[in-house]
């Protein structure tokens, strides 16, 4: 057995340990929560998500997933920026086949709403589309307050009688090092409270089933 000692390590890993995070994650997803993933570099974040992925596919859920990190380094101007981020959500669609759909990719910060709904109604034979982002401190600043205001309206408008199709099972993560409160730089009209907070430690491990798995590496 190869055991991995740095960097992400695959859901299919015989190294990998189960942790009480991930059932967390779950959880909070199932009960149609979007979730603030929180913490310190090399926690094992990524770790959780790529397992996050695995288990909503198992369950029906269609998820995306986009490491911002790259993106504020490659492009200064918006509609670069937002194009990326669009394109990057497409070309990690899983099932696969949901990449094959017509998706309209935006040319704008402001076409992100409404290109989410859209996604979200190509998705709404699935049980859940949950869109991560990692490493959301990425988010060009001067980009933030349309970006994260375009989700905040998003995930409010789930409960309208009216909302469009398939928006009702979309979920959000977000994930890295920050604070959830400073996602969107203006606070004082509307706050980004609406996903849910968790923190990650170093110590939700079984020990036991560490124990057993670093035996078997040996």
């Amino acid at each position: 057995m190869v055991l991995v000692l740095y960097g992400p390590v695959p859901p299919s890993s015989a190294s990998r340990l189960d942790r009480l995070l991930d059932r967390t994650l779950l959880d909070r997803l199932n009960r149609g929560r979007s979730v603030n993933l929180t913490g310190g570099r090399q926690r094992g974040k990524t770790t959780s998500l790529l397992w996050l992925r695995k288990a909503l596919g198992e369950q029906g859920a269609a998820s995306a997933y986009v490491d911002l990190s790259p993106l504020g380094e490659v492009a200064s101007a918006p509609d670069e920026w937002t194009r990326l981020v669009a394109s990057g959500v497409i070309d990690s669609l899983m099932p696969a086949e949901l990449q094959s759909q017509p998706h309209t990719i935006p040319s704008e910060l402001t076409g992100l709403q409404r290109f989410f709904v859209d996604l979200a109604g190509s998705a709404a034979s699935r049980t859940a589309l949950v869109v991560i982002f990692d490493e959301v401190t990425a988010v060009p600043v001067e980009y933030r307050r349309p970006f994260f205001y375009a989700i905040r309206a998003l995930l409010n408008m789930r409960s309208d009688v009216g909302a469009p199709r398939g928006v009702s099972t979309l979920r959000f993560v977000f994930s890295g090092s920050f604070d959830p409160e400073r996602l969107i730089p203006n606070t004082s009209n509307s706050p980004f409270n609406v996903s849910d907070t968790v923190n990650v430690s170093d110590y939700d491990y079984d020990l036991a089933e560490v124990a057993t798995t670093l035996t078997m590496a040996g």
